[in-house]
């Protein structure tokens, strides 16, 4: 599906000898595959983007009594789904450069999150570039978001780059931000009931504002201008009764 992994290896594609890649993705990969390390895009500053493909460091999965009723029902697919992570290809996309322009990395995912758009949910309060990948054929892409805002973003050797609407994400931090001043002090001040109902409080309005931050349709455009493929971006993993995503290795019991 991604034409940049079947081309050869070139010198671009060396990562330095000093780079950030240890302390970034070390406690994400158990292992990685060397031949299949791609640069896919420099930034104005000199700063390399790199797409390391790998397999999953999994944690432990929690026993079954540790976890929430309404999750523990999955617990038989929270087992399968470590193992299939376990065993299935996985890619990262990392900043490597002097300037580090404070790209957000969403970590590693599954090959199968660049047709769900699970990449383009995680970084949707970014406040600088986005790098993803698109499969063969798309050469453009363009994201609908709330309110009418639209980004349409080349696309080169299958690598989408853009970077999200900053007035919502501003105007969403200012919606937090008394909030957020209210918990400090709550805190400091030892108000424990308080304090636990002002966190449950910015917890509700925060994953409010920020469901509204994602684009909420994605679509792939060919070279011809033709509309390839239209969707809305979505969660990897299982999905409990909520409605959020379910992901086991984060769980604790």
């Amino acid at each position: 599906m991604f034409a940049v992994l079947r081309r050869p290896a070139g010198p671009e594609d060396q990562i330095p000898l000093f780079n950030p890649l240890s302390e970034a993705i070390g406690d994400q990969l158990r292992s990685y595959l060397p031949a299949y390390i791609r640069q896919l895009t420099r930034d104005s500053e000199g700063d390399r983007y790199f797409l390391i493909v790998g397999f999953e460091q999994s944690g432990p999965i929690p026993p079954a009594k540790c976890l929430p009723p309404d999750i523990r029902r999955h617990y038989a697919q929270f087992v399968a789904e470590a193992h299939r992570r376990e065993t299935q290809p996985v890619y990262c996309i990392e900043d490597i450069g002097s300037h580090h322009s404070g790209y957000v990395e969403s970590g590693c995912q599954p090959f199968a999150s660049v047709q769900s758009g699970a990449r383009l949910i995680s970084t949707d309060e970014s406040t600088s570039d986005v790098i993803e990948l698109v499969p063969d054929g798309v050469a453009t892409v363009r994201l609908i978001y709330l309110r009418g805002s639209v980004v349409t973003a080349p696309v080169s050797a299958n690598t989408l780059s853009f970077t999200p609407p900053q007035r919502p994400i501003t105007e969403a931090q200012r919606r937090l931000r008394p909030l957020r001043k209210e918990i400090a002090k709550q805190f400091r001040a030892h108000h424990q009931t308080a304090f636990s109902q002002l966190v449950r409080r910015f917890t509700k309005l925060a994953a409010e504002i920020v469901r509204r931050l994602r684009p909420q349709t994605v679509e792939w455009i060919g070279a011809g201008g033709q509309v390839v493929r239209s969707f809305r971006p979505k969660a990897e993993g299982l999905v409990g009764t909520s409605g959020r995503a379910l992901v086991p290795i984060t769980i604790s019991g």
